[in-house]
């Protein structure tokens, strides 16, 4: 019985975690993009393997992935690869106020990322394609990775774009 409560509490713990870290002040927003996630592993898993469903008051939207070499023709230079050694390539990059940015793990681990305090789990050898905005312009982003902290130089502007 005190084994089921702790459980319980552990849980419960957990969910009110993910809850305050995904709550930011509302100037600085980073939205997934339709949730799009995508792998670059075998052809064989499915896109609905690796699709994730998107929380939504619609509840009949589901994201479709696309396959890497689609994702990488969509966003073409607004991708960010991190390594295994959680390094940022580029290591300076500019944006547009509202650009889609494609997340892109190049390791055969899992990454922990996060975009001013928004983490991001990234599997090995995914991506997952971020929107990024700012009500503030310009505005420097904060790119952290696993235990590294500012992985690289990210700016968001109004005007100019990478």
């Amino acid at each position: 019985m005190n084994q089921k409560i702790l459980w319980g509490v552990i849980a419960l713990v957990v969910v009110v975690a993910v809850v305050m870290m995904n709550d930011n002040d509302g100037q600085y927003t980073l939205s997934p993009e339709g949730d799009e996630v995508g792998t670059s592993s075998s052809p064989a898993v499915s896109a609905a393997a690796v699709a994730k469903k998107k929380a939504s008051p619609t509840p009949a939207s589901v994201a479709v992935s696309l396959s890497y070499n689609d994702a990488l023709k969509k966003y073409g230079d607004n991708r960010i690869q991190f390594n295994e050694k959680c390094q940022a390539y580029p290591t300076t990059a500019t944006y547009k106020n509202g650009a889609s940015v494609m997340l892109d793990n190049r390791s055969n681990k899992t990454l922990a990322v996060s975009l001013d305090g928004k983490p991001y789990s990234l599997g090995a050898y995914t991506y997952q394609a971020v929107t990024l905005s700012s009500k503030t312009l310009p505005h420097e982003v904060r790119v952290n990775c696993g235990s590294s902290v500012n992985v690289m130089e990210l700016l968001l502007q109004a005007t100019i774009g990478r």
